[in-house]
């Protein structure tokens, strides 16, 4: 097989990995979206604190999953989006993920990244799996040693921003550190370690044409040295699709006061559980169909207020169904999706200009959504 062949056959895998990778983000986004959909729905009937807190320990670690599917989604199919991401937003989300830990072992950190850096060309999500990656490892490593310290320091210079993770751990022998890089490779004992994070790290920094290192420090102790290039200047701003372009308010329909709304998506749990939260937000008229052709169908027959509309159904898309629906309806859908936007589907959702919702959906966000489109 000659390299020409090779390179077609290595295409071709990797476009299947991608595929396999979609379909199972998708899959997994729908499961997340039943446990965030339930545990929130408790959340707000929970009255005792250790219910509360075990709860809201429910949703973070759903959330941080759901962060991790579609992080590994980007890793296979790395979306042509030019990215950018705030070090200081991701910093603190981590932070805050790893507080539990961070209390527990009784670790000082020290912090010295200031809050105006500029952006940096890795999206926001993307730096929050890294950090977490990083930290993670520097907070394992440092508690094995008495009075655990962190440290964590940034800084701009030039065209670029440089991160430097410091731990007060055991020291890496030095013929382990050429291999830490590499898939599988840990230098945890035993079944603790995976191997992955330090690998898909070094991916994600890479993609991003930055550099990362590893290497003992000489005053004891492991540093992790990350290099990342700043975002050209007019990406330096967040560039968001505006979800509502009409300037024009959509007018509430004349009916009996009550709002009546359709879910359309081919996964039961989700049409489930987002028919419990618009029940909780007093939505009492919502029906459920489990394809395209059905809504549709259902629509030619009945009268809604607003539609909640998956993107990705097996038999017509949700661009589909939404290029089909009166004009007076299409300014009522709330778009939902489990899978990364890419260039086209943003594309689309920008024209549409209606809201649109990653799962797994958040109570607070589908409530804002709706009363966007259909204030019950």
């Amino acid at each position: 097989m000659n390299s020409t062949d090779e390179n077609q056959l290595h295409k071709g895998q990797m476009a299947l990995l991608g595929h396999l990778a979609a379909h199972l983000v998708h899959e997994l986004n729908n499961v997340l979206g039943s446990v965030v959909g339930h545990a929130e729905l408790a959340r707000r009937r929970a009255s005792d604190e250790d219910t509360c807190e075990r709860l809201d320990k429910i949703l973070e670690s759903s959330s941080l999953a759901s962060d991790l599917t579609h992080n590994f989604l980007e890793f296979i199919q790395p979306s042509d989006d030019k990215p950018k991401g705030d070090i200081s937003d991701a910093l603190d989300h981590v932070r805050d993920l790893l507080d539990y830990w961070i209390s527990k072992h009784d670790t000082e950190v020290r912090l010295d990244v200031p809050e105006d850096l500029p952006r940096v060309a890795m999206d926001t999500r993307n730096l929050e799996l890294v950090l977490a990656n990083v930290l993670k490892n520097a907070l394992e490593a440092s508690t094995q040693v008495e009075n655990p310290r962190l440290e964590i320091e940034a800084v701009s210079i030039e065209d670029s921003v440089y991160l430097q993770v410091w731990n007060n751990g055991p020291r890496i022998p030095e013929e382990r550190l050429q291999d830490i890089n590499e898939p599988f490779f840990t230098t945890k004992e035993g079944d603790e370690g995976h191997g992955l994070g330090l690998s898909l790290v070094w991916k994600l920094i890479c993609q991003a044409g930055g550099e990362v290192s590893v290497r003992n420090a000489e005053s004891g102790g492991v540093e992790a040295n990350i290099c990342l290039p700043i975002a050209s200047p007019n990406e330096q701003k967040n560039v968001t699709i505006d979800l509502h372009q009409n300037e024009e308010p959509v007018s509430p329909r004349p009916s009996s006061g009550k709002s009546k709304v359709l879910i359309v998506d081919d996964e039961g749990s989700a049409r489930h559980v987002l028919q419990l939260m618009l029940g909780e937000m007093s939505y009492q008229e919502v029906e459920t169909c489990a394809s395209g052709s059905e809504a549709l169908d259902k629509i030619q027959h009945e009268s809604f207020d607003a539609v909640l509309l998956d993107l990705r159904m097996p038999d017509l898309t949700g661009e589909d169904v939404y290029q089909r629906l009166p004009r007076s309806l299409q300014r009522r859908v709330v778009f939902v999706t489990g899978d990364v936007l890419n260039t086209s589907r943003r594309q689309f959702l920008s024209n549409a200009a209606q809201p649109a919702l990653l799962k797994p959906i958040r109570y607070d966000e589908l409530s804002e959504a709706m009363e966007k489109v259909a204030p019950n």
